[in-house]
């Protein structure tokens, strides 16, 4: 996701101190002339995995899809849709990604299967590609701000004549756990508009460019320079506007994953890579 511009970023190879990686999906029902987007809440409950290496791997990937992503499918079209258990039916289109699976996903009875998307294509047909992504990612850099920013004078710095903005601010990041960048992203995705879903979609299945296309969208307009102004009002002053459009735009071509050395790729065959695996649940 990026570190904050006041910080200072891991040499490459490294892993970012509070680092996660993660599954986003929206459903889609309806034909391409009758276009119906779900939003759908994430639960009280987030399940997520932890591993020493920090690797996101298939087998991580395969459990989740069998053990959360196929109950929960099930579970909102029975309870929400009032869809009979025996008609549940669910596709998750996956990215070419390293950690997603070679071959196709699916349960015994075929109701609902995993499929790749052909090598290559992501940026053209994914639907989270268009425009989803990149606005989840804006708001949640707006929200870790707001999150870690203190930008307010304390009593205590008022009575002692002094401003421990900047310094409050990076003890914030220092404390900033992945449970809040969970809570945060589940905020954001909770609250994402629809008309931003509509709009994916709608890049990919409407033959005109524009077409059907909802203008209720996000305006990113000044975006940058909002969160500059908060960054100088919590004491970063030797901060430049560029410095802030850098750090949102840093990680726009990022793949979200990264290519594994031989000696990895090693451990995985051998099975070695996942004997430290825990999953845990954050409520």
């Amino acid at each position: 996701m990026g570190q904050p511009p006041f910080h200072k970023e891991p040499k490459p190879g490294e892993l970012g101190k509070n680092q996660i990686s993660g599954e986003q999906t929206r459903g889609l029902a309806g034909s391409p002339d009758q276009l119906v987007v779900e939003k759908i809440d994430l639960k009280e409950k987030a399940v997520y995995y932890n591993t020493k290496n920090a690797w996101f791997t298939q087998i991580i990937f395969e459990d989740w899809f069998q053990n959360h992503f196929c109950k929960e499918a099930k579970m909102h079209q029975i309870n929400e849709r009032a869809i009979r258990p025996a008609d549940v039916k669910a596709i998750l289109l996956i990215d070419n990604a390293p950690a997603h699976p070679i071959a196709k996903l699916t349960l015994p009875d075929g109701k609902i299967t995993c499929m790749a998307l052909p090598p290559n294509t992501t940026s053209l047909i994914q639907p989270m590609d268009q425009g989803v992504i990149y606005t989840l990612k804006r708001l949640y850099k707006r929200a870790m701000n707001v999150h870690i920013m203190e930008v307010v004078l304390s009593e205590e710095d008022e009575r002692l004549n002094k401003d421990t903005k900047a310094s409050t601010t990076l003890e914030n990041f220092k404390k900033y756990s992945i449970k809040d960048a969970i809570d945060n992203w589940a905020k954001l995705r909770n609250e994402l508009k629809v008309t931003t879903l509509k709009n994916a979609w709608n890049k990919i299945l409407s033959p005109i460019p524009g077409e059907n296309e909802d203008k209720d969208d996000y305006d990113f307009e000044g975006f940058d320079n909002a969160i500059y102004e908060t960054l100088r009002d919590a004491g970063k002053k030797d901060l430049q506007l560029s410095d802030v459009t850098e750090w949102l735009d840093n990680d726009a071509d990022d793949p979200g994953y990264g290519e594994l050395t031989d000696d990895e790729i090693i451990q995985c065959v051998t099975g070695n890579a996942d004997e430290d695996v825990e999953e845990y649940s954050i409520c």
